[in-house]
């Protein structure tokens, strides 16, 4: 199925900032992103799965573990005043994050829906005229969408990492119990770090200094109490909040 595009919304900025501050910060936002998505979907299975629907579907059936949704695209610009990125230099960090000549739009959930899925939701929105159900399914095509310009090489590197990981763990933690869950929290967390550890490995005997400087950047944050902390509780009171406003049981998407 071809990726969906869709332009920002006119009242989006461009973040700012320099690769140090700009990575934790993404990496936030993924781990935040990932989980959302997990309790959006839930949410839309559930009610299929209810009457009047009945439709029978499993935990996990309607996942794609690549973005089917992408707001936004890169950037390629031959302007001598923007960057390449420097594989082999660590102080590539320190260079704005937007100042480099090829620029992707990076996902921040990199998660999909299959086509089979959409089309159950789109025939069931149809016949049943149901708004709570087609506001579950704009939001979570929002979240699959959502991205921040990047330098490519941090999109198809230490982020092509995190990407695998999203479509691994959400096959596994969509099981039909409450994805919003303290274990699935630390299962997140250290498999991220093992993963970008093999990969700081491999970019380390290439003498890929940069590169390696970047992943050190998104396991900083994955080392961070505090931050991690605030995006946890951000991540439940968002849960909470679609829960209240859509009448659905808390405890079905928060352990």
């Amino acid at each position: 199925m071809p990726r969906i595009h869709s332009d920002p919304t006119p009242s989006s900025v461009t973040l700012a900032g320099t690769l140090r501050t700009a990575i934790p910060g993404h990496a936030a936002e993924r781990f935040r992103h990932f989980f959302v998505y997990l309790y959006l979907y839930k949410m839309i299975t559930d009610r299929l799965n209810a009457a009047p629907y009945n439709a029978g579907l499993n935990t996990n059936g309607g996942v794609s573990s690549i973005a089917t949704h992408q707001v936004d695209s890169g950037v390629r610009s031959t302007d001598i005043s923007y960057e390449g990125f420097l594989n082999k230099d660590a102080n590539v960090i320190d260079l704005p994050a937007t100042a480099f000549r090829r620029m992707d739009a990076a996902h921040y959930c990199n998660l999909g829906v299959t086509p089979t899925f959409s089309g159950i939701v789109a025939q069931a929105v149809q016949h049943a005229n149901d708004e709570v159900l087609l506001s579950l399914f704009e939001g979570l095509k929002q979240f699959c969408g959502n991205t921040r310009l990047m330098p490519q090489r941090i999109n198809i590197g230490p982020d092509r990492v995190i990407d695998r990981l999203h479509g691994r763990l959400a096959m596994q933690m969509l099981d039909g119990t409450p994805p919003i869950d303290e274990d699935n929290a630390r299962i997140y967390l250290a498999a991220a770090v093992a993963d970008l550890q093999d990969y700081r490995r491999k970019q380390l005997g290439y003498g890929n200094d940069g590169v390696v400087a970047c992943i050190d950047l998104y396991l900083a944050f994955y080392a961070d109490v505090d931050h991690v902390g605030m995006m946890w509780r951000t991540v439940k009171g968002n849960a909470w909040a679609d829960c209240g406003a859509y009448g659905i049981p808390v405890g079905s998407m928060l352990a």
